[in-house]
């Protein structure tokens, strides 16, 4: 019996390496608008959710965020194509990198075509007017779906495949 196990070991392939997704760094005014936006997120992982606040503004000099989680400001970023600043509160998990949020905005926000000229060899990405898919190696990595044609208003739902869970973005203009 234990050869047989050790046999059927054999047979199976080995995992295959997991590339995370490209980080992108795109240029504020290749979104080709000016954005402000107030939004609700929600990351869900596992049976778990977690709720948070958020400003969005983007012009053709930068894109600027911040995250609030009830009165706690928990991250100011602004990005102008070249270098993040960001002012992280000490319980923002390090894992949450500015980096992250700014690509994960554009790869939901920002034209189809900016995004593939920007992809890696070996990556890339699917898009309609309801659902955006990035792909590797022939399977989908992100998957975005939006609620509306106007990509960046209404309900983003974007779900990492490969890492177990999703974001879900309610976005309306701020006042």
């Amino acid at each position: 019996m234990a050869v047989g196990l050790l046999l059927a070991a054999c047979t199976q392939a080995p995992p295959r390496p997991v590339s995370p997704p490209p980080i992108l760094r795109l240029p504020p005014a290749s979104l080709g608008a000016e954005l402000s936006l107030q939004q609700r997120l929600s990351v869900i992982h596992a049976a778990r959710t977690q709720h948070a606040d958020a400003l969005l503004q983007t012009d053709a000099h930068a894109l600027r965020l911040v995250l609030l989680v009830g009165p706690r400001r928990l991250l100011t970023l602004s990005f102008d194509g070249e270098r993040i600043d960001e002012q992280r509160d000490p319980a923002l998990p390090a894992e949450l990198a500015g980096e992250r949020f700014v690509s994960d905005i554009q790869l939901a926000c920002w034209p189809a075509d900016a995004i593939r000229s920007a992809l890696p060899a070996g990556w890339s990405l699917i898009d309609d007017a309801r659902r955006r898919t990035l792909i590797h190696a022939g399977e989908p990595v992100t998957e975005i779906r939006y609620g509306q044609d106007q990509r960046w208003l209404g309900r983003i739902d974007i779900e990492h495949v490969r890492a177990g869970y999703r974001l879900r973005i309610e976005s309306v203009p701020a006042r």
